[in-house]
């Protein structure tokens, strides 16, 4: 581009279901009037790593979300069976923070394996 002049590149994309993406979306604008002085710029595409890229879900997660998904129903297993033998108040008093903790861990590996859409 020559000195003066500016672009912008809005990148999204086309989901033709929910929450999963299909294509990348991009639009550009050109700048049509007297341009601001620019900063040098923070983040260059180059130095980003492959994780962070457009659409790019990291496959690292999968493991552990295998995991937690076993410790959720391994849990859930094990806290009916402590209903039968403690009761109902003290299997979910010991089965319900579990439950969480795993539930909670398998969301956050879930988000991470997913793409990069926002």
């Amino acid at each position: 581009m020559p000195a003066g002049s500016g672009r912008l590149t809005l990148v999204s994309t086309h989901a033709p279901i929910p929450y999963f993406s299909g294509s990348v979306v991009r639009v550009d604008a050109s700048l049509t009037s007297e341009p601001f002085v620019t900063p040098n710029q923070v983040v260059a595409n180059a130095t980003l790593s492959a994780e962070e890229q457009t659409l790019a879900g990291d496959p690292s997660a999968v493991p552990w979300l295998v995991l937690a998904l076993i410790g959720v129903l391994a849990t859930a297993v094990l806290a009916v069976l402590g209903v039968h033998y403690w009761g109902r108040w003290q299997a979910w008093l010991v089965g319900f923070p579990i439950l969480l903790l795993l539930a909670t861990t398998a969301s956050v590996q879930a988000m991470i394996l997913l793409p990069n859409t926002l």
